[in-house]
């Protein structure tokens, strides 16, 4: 896909995008391009303090610090490289969940962005399928109903590969 390299994905459901193409498709990822350039401020300390308040300690602050970087590196590249579109979240859309924790946004449709297609197919539908149609157009295969369970890890902790569950065994992909 990139640098010669080929990826798959693994998806557990038996119908690509499980849930994610039922939802409405928002994903939460605060201070990003699109409320940036609405103008609306938002800043990683004010998330992660909200991340804090609600997460009861299932979550570290090193992981959430990476959610917060790596989601929106994440954003930019389908925006730069995939040439998906966004918007921010409708006005009827949910801010941030909790609106009594610290940090909590409340700027009508909050840290949410959703896909903006052309055709305007759109929430969690219209997310997976441009998904989808990236992944076709750049030959990824797709294995339905095949769960990752595990990365293998050198000593290092780089990964080399996973193991992943398909037909009832597990399988080894590198």
């Amino acid at each position: 896909v990139a640098g010669g390299l080929k990826a798959i994905v693994l998806e557990k459901s038996a119908v690509f995008g499980g849930t994610t193409a039922l939802s409405g498709g928002g994903m939460w990822i605060p201070n990003n391009y699109v409320m940036q350039a609405a103008g609306v401020k938002d800043s990683k300390e004010e998330a992660l303090q909200y991340m804090r308040a609600i997460n009861e300690g299932a979550s570290s602050n090193e992981m959430m610090s990476a959610y917060l970087d790596k989601a929106n590196e994440m954003l930019n590249w389908l925006r730069d490289k995939a040439g998906f579109k966004f918007q921010r979240s409708s006005p009827q859309s949910f801010a941030d969940y909790y609106p009594w924790a610290p940090g909590v946004h409340d700027a009508v449709g909050g840290r949410m962005v959703s896909i903006l297609r052309d055709d305007k197919v759109g929430a969690g539908k219209g997310l997976m399928q441009s998904i989808k149609e990236w992944l076709d157009a750049h030959k990824v295969d797709i294995l339905l109903e095949t769960p990752a369970k595990r990365l293998v890890v050198d000593a290092n902790g780089a990964v080399l590969g996973v193991i992943a569950q398909a037909n009832g065994a597990e399988i080894a992909i590198k």
